[in-house]
């Protein structure tokens, strides 16, 4: 079992959402929106879809996306403890 620190979108604007819903959700930019990440495995697929969505992005940005993104991804599973 996980334990993970999430934040309700940058301002908390998602937070009722979260706590109505018992869930929490991946509130990202639309570019990203068009893309299934249920496939992203590992790091490696989840940095190849934040690149082909922000395309001319720099490099640092895409590697901190990627870290963020991939967590909701790739090892956070139902029943894992998550604090808001």
């Amino acid at each position: 079992m996980g334990l993970w620190l999430v934040r309700g979108g940058s301002h908390g604007e998602y937070e009722r959402r979260f706590l109505d819903d018992n869930r929490v959700y991946l509130t990202w930019s639309a570019g990203l929106q068009e893309h299934d990440l249920t496939g992203a495995r590992d790091h490696d697929a989840v940095r190849a879809v934040v690149e082909e969505s922000y395309p001319g992005e720099p490099a640092k940005r895409i590697i901190n996306w990627t870290g963020q993104i991939w967590a909701f991804v790739v090892p956070m599973k139902p029943g894992d403890w998550v604090v808001l």
